[in-house]
């Protein structure tokens, strides 16, 4: 079955996506896992020696980003001083809870030095420090940015190369009064006095696109089936339609049941629209409910803005990560949707009394 150009432009926006987050996510891994491995060279010809508590605080540290929130669940600041060349030196240093437990000032506590003594830590730090010093561990840290950094990179490719072309008419996938829809396997059929709905089997796609490329007709298509789900709607019996601008989906009401027709994209829906909206009973009055794309943005950026805070205030990480993932996933698409579409809804329904 041949490809539609604008389902190659997914297929290769998806590909690029996730190249671009392998690649930058193994980069950025090995770079900080280099940077980690200098930063700590000086401990290799360092010595232990003891320094002594001076200072112990209380109370757990406010830390302000994001970042440092996410390197220790919760952190107590230490104050110690050690003893270098003759010279006492003093430092400030964060250390968890566990660590903070078991010291009380003026209790010695181990701490590395640098051989030419410009440098020096605690030992729990250290050890720390030298655990982390693997790959694994960084892409795994590394990934948690990456992440929804590619995810946005990837709605802003779906925006730049395949939302344009989501409102062409793909060839191959529609005639006047049917269209093929190879995603939710579908097949719709507009005569003059009903919608006929077929839902078929994902393994049987490629046949019918074949047979329905070739002109077949809709007996022949409904034979080479098997156990399709077949509906017909009556258009005398249609008493509402609905029609959002960018949706590839149609609400279509009778008195008994409401359907939701799926078609490729919303270039087709409107085509088949346009056929449909032919053959509607005269009573239906049709209307066309415009808003500004600010209106249909705001509502979707407050909720962005307070998933951000939410982000930046909690510390529990698994709330955390739950709550970006809505964002990324669902919040910023819709919000850029929004903003970049206009919101019309077209309606046909049968007029108040």
């Amino acid at each position: 079955m041949r490809r539609a150009d604008f389902y190659n432009r997914k297929r290769m926006v998806h590909l690029a996506s996730c190249a671009a987050f392998v690649i930058s996510t193994i980069l950025i891994s090995l770079i900080l896992a280099e940077w980690h491995k200098k930063s700590l060279a000086w401990v290799k010809n360092g010595y232990l020696a003891q320094g002594t508590i001076v200072n112990l605080d209380n109370n757990p540290s406010k830390l302000n980003t994001l970042l440092q929130r996410a390197r220790l669940h919760t952190a107590f600041a230490i104050t110690y001083s050690v003893k270098i060349n003759n010279a006492l030196f003093k430092k400030n240093a964060y250390v968890d809870q566990h660590v903070y437990a078991s010291l009380s000032e003026g209790k010695s506590v181990p701490v590395y030095i640098a051989k030419n003594g410009e440098q020096h830590n605690l030992k729990s730090n250290i050890d720390d420090q030298l655990a982390q010093s693997h790959l694994i561990y960084y892409l795994s840290k590394t990934a948690v940015i990456t992440v929804p950094v590619s995810l946005i990179f990837h709605a802003l490719l779906m925006l730049i190369f395949v939302r344009t072309r989501a409102n062409i008419l793909l060839k191959g996938f529609y005639t006047k009064h049917s269209w093929l829809n190879t995603n939710d396997n579908v097949l719709i059929w507009l005569t003059h006095s009903q919608i006929i709905v077929i839902r078929f089997e994902k393994h049987q796609t490629k046949m019918l696109a074949q047979l329905y490329q070739q002109e077949a007709c809709l007996d022949d298509l409904i034979a080479k089936l098997k156990r399709p789900n077949i509906y017909a709607i009556d258009i005398a019996d249609i008493n509402a339609i609905e029609s959002e601008y960018a949706s590839p989906k149609l609400l279509v009401s009778t008195a008994n049941r409401a359907y939701k027709l799926s078609f490729m994209n919303y270039g087709l829906k409107h085509h088949a629209l346009t056929q449909i909206a032919q053959h509607l009973p005269a009573h239906l009055i049709h209307s066309v409910n415009k808003k500004s794309r600010i209106m249909g943005f705001m509502p979707w950026f407050l909720l962005s803005v307070l998933c951000v805070a939410a982000v930046l205030q909690l510390n529990n990480h698994a709330l955390m990560l739950i709550i970006a993932a809505i964002f990324v996933l669902k919040l910023l698409p819709k919000c850029i949707f929004h903003i970049c579409s206009p919101r019309e809804v077209q309606r046909w329904r049968i007029p108040d009394i």
